[in-house]
């Protein structure tokens, strides 16, 4: 099984290296419906799963999920990717691309989560991370499945059947306070996204939550050139909840900043 230092990863396809990054209490299993295409269409796909997901190891304290993509690249001999993130996967990728500028060859930003921002409406994992601590991880992954954010795609059975085996699959070491969070302290991203400098696709689901299309509307507005695609038809989980949608606006975006 493919291991670089603690992190679990899978790949396919030749030519420029293209990362894709879940979200959280998923793993790489969420970009099934559209690696191949992408590894077809003449990338090197990496779909790593962040530390604490899937099966990497739970991240020891002090680390920083950018810099294990950071150490992930450089073990593959990869100077410089593009870079996709789903939810937290998204906040991740922008703290990537802030942190390690020279490595990031392309952002995307994909329903993203961003570190610093306060959500308005939506109450996040806090719930269901109650019910994980005081009735068991099982019974607090099963509420967490019924959040609104899963909601249009468990409305699909076969998209609600792979939703649900990876979330069921989650160690959850963070959410029974036995592991670091996936989500860095003091991380204020959200204040500086006039410094990322790699060029930027965001993309949502015209479905998903207020919150998250508030988070697309401010990348959009402060990263400098940012584009932003709605697709229609989509919620949260846009790379399984409209696969063919999600390539046809995701691959004209990397064929042309990565000059292939």
């Amino acid at each position: 099984m493919p291991f670089a230092g603690r992190l679990y990863y899978e790949e396919l396809g030749t030519g420029f290296p293209l990362v894709l990054l879940h979200g959280h209490t998923l793993d790489r299993r969420v970009w099934a419906p559209v690696a191949e295409p992408l590894a077809n269409a003449g990338y090197r796909v990496i779909l790593p799963d962040m530390a604490g997901h899937g099966l990497s190891a739970p991240p020891p304290p002090g680390s920083t999920p950018a810099e294990d993509l950071a150490d992930l690249l450089r073990s593959l001999g990869v100077g410089r990717a593009a870079v996709a993130g789903l939810s937290l996967g998204g906040a991740v990728a922008i703290n990537f691309a802030l942190r390690f500028p020279d490595m990031c060859a392309a952002l995307v930003p994909i329903d993203s989560a961003l570190f610093g921002y306060r959500f308005s409406e939506w109450t996040s994992t806090k719930p269901y991370i109650a019910i994980a601590r005081s009735e068991g991880l099982g019974r607090g992954l099963e509420a967490w499945l019924k959040d609104p954010l899963f909601a249009h795609a468990m409305a699909d059975p076969a998209v609600a059947a792979a939703v649900a085996e990876m979330v069921r699959d989650f160690p959850g070491h963070d959410w029974l306070g036995k592991g670091v969070s996936p989500v860095p302290p003091g991380m204020l991203d959200a204040e500086h996204l006039d410094d990322v400098i790699a060029p930027t696709l965001v993309l949502t689901g015209k479905l998903d939550l207020p919150d998250f299309q508030r988070i697309a509307e401010k990348l959009a507005a402060e990263i400098p050139g940012a584009r932003r695609q709605a697709v229609p038809g989509a919620g949260h989980l846009l790379p399984v909840e409209a696969p063919v949608a999600f390539t046809e606006a995701l691959l004209p975006f990397l064929d042309e900043v990565t000059s292939r």
